[in-house]
């Protein structure tokens, strides 16, 4: 047939910093090369300037054209609750702004981090007569067909949902998206914000939090990717010659989603190739790709890390969040947007001194702990860091002025 263009939606899942990393979109690459390298076109609603460089690595894309259109979305409202007693105290609080949200402002989602904690919160709203059910990826697929079906013509009020609940939800009148738990990272926060309000009328995104909330993410964090166990059960069978994933599956324990990912930290430590089709190659030494991929993923949970920190910072920001999210991306912001809590409270912004930016966004900087990175932006009084080795870090800008702590790399050279 010869396509002439290959179009990848929710392109951030080529990425293994995107907020819900799928290992079979690592392949789309090759696919590309298959039918004979056509056009691409990456879509997505959600991607950090990182993510974007591995978007366009993962496809081979030839000297890309990157249009951003603007991360703004002056009817979403932002807030961030956090003057809490203790966790039964939040839960309450929460439950009475769902009940009088569902009753006033129309359909909304409750984001929570686990199954049991969507499956227990909706439980106790349908006992206080709310049209409330669960989602996650743990039900069975004819149960969250019924969900969304139900949610998207108006039988529910509300969903309370993990990550699972999201990609090709385009219910237009979602009026309200709150957030039980907080999100693994600003990107997926974002995310999932954004199904609040796609009709432009106004909407809310409010995070209820506490310090102690951070744990799970950061153990997802300290977790991610392929373990020391799972590299080396796929490696042995691999090393008898060429196969497939699914093959491998039926040789192993390991999922399928497991499978992909372990294959593809093999792939990216030299150790063997996958083709569009699956079919698995041995191309280096299998040994020394283990230990290289375990380094590798050692690097990555890092970065993982300083995302979950980066999503603490967000919710303690005292500045604007609108500015604090849109720097994030990259995106310039002005002190003020004037839809989100900190916005409307009477004291200045703490940055509002009028001082330049000491390195325009982009630029790559050195520190002398950190090492070399580059500048994202700058949120209230700090600057937004993404370091090649270090991941995320915030610093505050007084000091980065005052007291040399980076320097500009020269990349003429």
């Amino acid at each position: 047939m010869r396509p002439v263009l290959l179009a990848v939606d929710e392109a951030h899942l080529v990425s293994q910093w995107g907020p819900d990393f799928r290992p079979d979109y690592l392949r789309i690459g090759q696919a590309a090369e298959a039918i004979g390298r056509p056009v691409i076109l990456a879509l997505t609603a959600t991607a950090a300037p990182s993510v974007r460089e591995e978007i366009i690595r993962r496809l081979g894309m030839r000297d890309p054209s990157v249009m951003i259109r603007g991360f703004a979305r002056p009817n979403i409202h932002l807030a961030v609750h956090s003057y809490f007693t203790d966790e039964a105290h939040k839960l309450e609080v929460i439950g009475h702004d769902v009940m009088e949200a569902a009753g006033n402002k129309g359909h909304g989602i409750v984001y929570g981090a686990t199954h049991k904690r969507v499956e227990t919160l909706a439980k106790q709203w349908r006992s206080r007569g709310l049209r409330a059910a669960a989602y996650h990826a743990g039900l069975p697929a004819s149960q969250r067909l019924e969900v969304e079906d139900r949610f998207r013509h108006g039988d529910l009020q509300v969903v309370v949902a993990t990550i699972a609940f999201g990609m090709g939800v385009d219910k237009p009148d979602i009026r309200w998206v709150f957030h039980a738990d907080v999100s693994g990272s600003v990107d997926e926060y974002y995310q999932e914000i954004g199904r609040a309000g796609r009709d432009g009328a106004h909407a809310d995104a409010v995070l209820y939090y506490r310090l102690e909330d951070l744990r799970l993410p950061r153990m997802y964090a300290s977790s991610s990717g392929p373990s020391l166990e799972s590299l080396r059960a796929l490696a042995t069978p691999a090393s008898t010659g060429p196969t497939d994933l699914i093959e491998i599956r039926q040789r192993t324990d390991l999922s399928r989603q497991r499978i992909g990912s372990t294959a593809m930290a093999l792939a990216d430590a030299d150790g063997v190739t996958i083709d569009a089709d699956g079919r698995v190659t041995v191309t280096g030494d299998l040994d020394e790709a283990v230990a290289k991929a375990v380094e590798m993923i050692h690097d990555r949970r890092v970065i993982e890390r300083t995302r979950t920190e980066t999503m603490g910072a967000y919710a303690e920001q005292l500045g604007c969040r609108w500015k604090f999210l849109l720097e994030y991306f990259g995106e310039p912001a002005p002190d003020r947007c004037g839809h989100c809590d900190n916005d409307e409270l009477a004291t200045p912004l703490a940055d509002e001194d009028g001082a330049p930016h000491p390195f325009p966004r982009g630029s790559r900087v050195r520190h002398r702990v950190f090492g070399e990175g580059e500048v994202v932006g700058y949120p209230g009084p700090r600057i937004l860091l993404a370091f090649d080795s270090a991941g995320y870090k915030s610093l505050d800008l007084g000091l980065v002025r005052d007291g040399g702590l980076l320097e500009k790399v020269d990349e003429t050279g």
